[in-house]
């Protein structure tokens, strides 16, 4: 973040440079007990750092955009992780959507540039369709299986 205040220009290219490679042992599909708890303290120190440097709204919008996107994946990555042991996961879920920042990047964020799975479930998030959600992770979960 600290370097993207000295861009002065960028270029966008409209053709992917790179092959995606699933891996269930990545640092975003592997369970860890404290992993909901990495995300916060990361969008925490994100939305600091924002606040204190920037003034632009659009900046503010995209930061939103960013938050919900990591709310799902610590929904798909960690509530309903394979591993995570908890009983009641649909309360986890609703506890972390409930948590201050995740909250206001759910309620603040827009469907722009987004796949369809995810406006989806980014809907669902929004308007507290936690049993839909749950539907949705729990699928992911299966293709994260089939790799």
């Amino acid at each position: 973040m600290e370097l993207s205040k000295n861009i002065n220009k960028a270029v966008f290219f409209m053709k992917a440079l790179y092959n995606y490679r699933n891996n269930s042992d990545s640092v975003v599909k592997k369970y860890d007990d404290n992993y909901a708890n990495k995300y916060l303290e990361s969008m925490i120190k994100c939305k600091h750092y924002i606040t204190s440097n920037y003034s632009e709204t659009e900046i503010m919008q995209n930061f939103y955009n960013y938050v919900a996107y990591h709310v799902m994946l610590v929904a798909v990555n960690y509530c309903y992780h394979p591993d995570n042991k908890e009983k009641n996961k649909l309360k986890l879920l609703k506890k972390i959507c409930q948590n201050d920042i995740f909250k206001e990047g759910i309620t603040n964020s827009n469907y722009e540039n987004i796949s369809l799975t995810r406006k989806i479930t980014l809907f669902t998030l929004k308007h507290k369709l936690y049993f839909l959600t749950e539907f949705i992770c729990k699928i992911r979960q299966m293709q994260n299986k089939r790799g």
